[in-house]
């Protein structure tokens, strides 16, 4: 697996401590789409659901990758709520120690 060199976060403000980390000013949309066009690494969105989402339906995810809980919650946020169907194809899949799942998908490859 390969680490982020950015991380996408929260939009509240918070100290950036880290250089993986950026604040975004302005439209995420377009910040991803410029900071996808920067030569680097991967791109990395944790802990936000809208971003997410907001990425998925704008084309701008190259890659999905799921981490699954062996926990029933039975209630909760979805996280694709309101997306049209995508399909998707499965790239690679990790167990953890823990007993997690971490599940990666990429475009449907028909």
């Amino acid at each position: 697996m390969t680490r982020p060199t950015n991380s996408l976060r929260s939009s509240r403000p918070r100290p950036t401590t880290s250089p993986a980390r950026t604040a975004i000013r302005g439209d995420l949309l377009d910040f991803v789409r410029e900071l996808k066009s920067r030569p680097g690494g991967d791109i990395a969105v944790q802990g936000s659901m809208s971003i997410v989402r907001q990425c998925v339906e704008a084309g701008l995810m190259d890659a999905l990758t799921l981490i699954i809980h062996p926990a029933l919650a039975g209630s909760g946020g979805r996280l694709f709520d309101g997306i049209a169907p995508t399909r998707l194809s499965l790239v690679d899949v990790q167990r953890t120690q823990r007993g997690n799942i971490l599940a990666t998908y990429g475009p449907f490859a028909g």
